[in-house]
């Protein structure tokens, strides 16, 4: 699972890229706790950008609750942004919408 992060004034921004699948999620969920630390650190939200996921199965749904689970634990808000058709999808389905803030750009309240 490749994922590099970026910032914003308020968030860090994390951008994974490809299928979570059975051979992926660990990745993903490795690749987001970094991103974690690392707005923890700097005191500021973490915004998950979904636009270079393809498709995601339960365990990646599974990552993002666990992620979100340490985040409010730490005080930082997780908000997701850009998924596709299918993610999003995917996300409605599963009640995410619920949990999450879903945005279409990665810039926060976007």
């Amino acid at each position: 699972m490749d994922c590099t992060t970026s910032r914003t004034a308020n968030a860090v921004v994390a951008h994974p890229v490809g299928r979570i699948e059975n051979g992926s999620w660990e990745g993903f969920e490795a690749a987001l706790e970094a991103a974690l630390v690392e707005a923890v650190a700097a005191g500021v939200s973490l915004i998950i950008d979904l636009a270079g996921i393809e498709y995601m199965i339960s365990r990646g749904l599974r990552v993002l609750t666990r992620v979100n689970t340490k985040a409010k634990a730490a005080g930082v808000t997780i908000s997701l942004a850009r998924p596709n058709a299918l993610v999003a999808q995917i996300l409605e389905i599963s009640r995410y919408h619920m949990i999450f803030s879903i945005h279409d750009t990665i810039e926060p309240g976007g």
